[in-house]
């Protein structure tokens, strides 16, 4: 890449002014690195909390490798609290799975706790809601590619 700038004289500015102009410009907006730059990341990120409550109503459409799958109808919920909030995640049944209802209660201060409810057959009520731990939330939501652990952003939460 040529680098050229005109002054009113038109007379070229030499390409090694032109990048190191640039690199200076640059070196203000580029963030810091390392590892302390990374942990102060992860600890802006945890800190952010919703203020108000927030309903969305969306639709997954999975597509399996072999055929396509039924679009699963999802509602979510966000709902501060005063020390944490929560979010639910409630999938409704389609003609070959059940219903799955997922709650994720997020703290600034420790990893998120799941709370999980599958219902066995398309036109069975949920089970009972189970609290899970650690590799227990390594499980799609829905059959999808978002699995519990990814939805509770638990990758924030390394040792």
């Amino acid at each position: 890449m040529t680098c050229r700038i005109f002054s009113s004289r038109a007379a070229p500015i030499s390409p090694f002014l032109c990048c190191l102009m640039a690199f200076s410009l640059n070196a203000q907006s580029v963030p810091a690195t390392g590892p302390e730059a990374g942990r102060a990341l992860v600890a802006e990120l945890l800190s952010v909390r919703p203020d108000e409550e927030v309903k969305w109503n969306g639709v997954l459409k999975i597509s399996g490798r072999e055929n396509k799958l039924d679009p699963v109808p999802i509602q979510c919920q966000t709902k501060p609290g005063e020390t944490n909030w929560s979010v639910t995640y409630l999938t409704s049944a389609t003609r070959t799975s059940g219903a799955e209802k997922l709650t994720i209660i997020f703290s600034t201060n420790a990893p998120p706790q799941y709370f999980y409810a599958r219902a066995a057959a398309p036109d069975a009520p949920l089970g009972e809601t189970k609290a899970l731990t650690g590799a227990e939330a390594d499980i799609p939501l829905a059959d999808s590619d978002f699995w519990l652990s990814d939805l509770g952003f638990q990758f924030y939460h390394w040792p």
